[in-house]
């Protein structure tokens, strides 16, 4: 092979080159500017679950009133979405600083409004200090401190030790 065939062939491949490189940016600069539109938003029945929930719970406004607003849910803290479908798939309602987030006996039907979330896969109601409460579980859940329906939440995975456990 000549040299002028050598060069020719290195210039088709850096033009080949060059011209993926280029349509990588194009594509890229095209969906982030275009980004709000491709945008789903949350599931309208999803968000009144939340609404719901949020009305029923009594001190959860403390913990969300100033994010949960909005036709967006998917956009308010302790809540993340699907980026592909819309739909709520982690809640992280923890009480932290606020152990009283849950009033035991309302503990229930309270958390019956998050059935509407069928796609959920992580729920965090950890540090809401549901064990001094026992005589309302004794009363109210048949001796059992997690109510029966919340095995029909199917997508409910199976959530990992926390960091802070595993040091141990």
């Amino acid at each position: 092979m000549g040299k002028l065939q050598i060069y020719y062939l290195l210039s088709i491949i850096l033009l080949f080159v060059l011209c993926i490189e280029n349509m990588k940016l194009c594509s890229c600069g095209m969906y982030s500017n275009s980004s709000h539109l491709l945008k789903l938003g949350c599931k309208p029945a999803e968000r009144k679950a939340l609404l719901d929930f949020k009305s029923s719970v009594t001190f959860l406004d403390k913990l969300v009133s100033s994010s949960w607003e909005g036709e967006d849910c998917c956009s308010w803290s302790r809540v993340k979405c699907n980026p592909t479908t819309g739909h709520i798939v982690e809640l992280r309602l923890n009480g932290g600083n606020y152990s009283y987030l849950f009033e035991a006996r309302k503990m229930e039907s309270s958390l019956v409004y998050l059935l509407e979330l069928n796609h959920l896969e992580y729920l965090d109601v950890s540090a809401n200090n549901f064990n001094s409460a026992h005589d309302y579980f004794v009363n109210d859940f048949n001796l059992s401190k997690i109510p029966k329906f919340m095995g029909s939440m199917k997508q409910l995975r199976r959530s990992r030790q926390p960091r802070w456990r595993r040091r141990a």
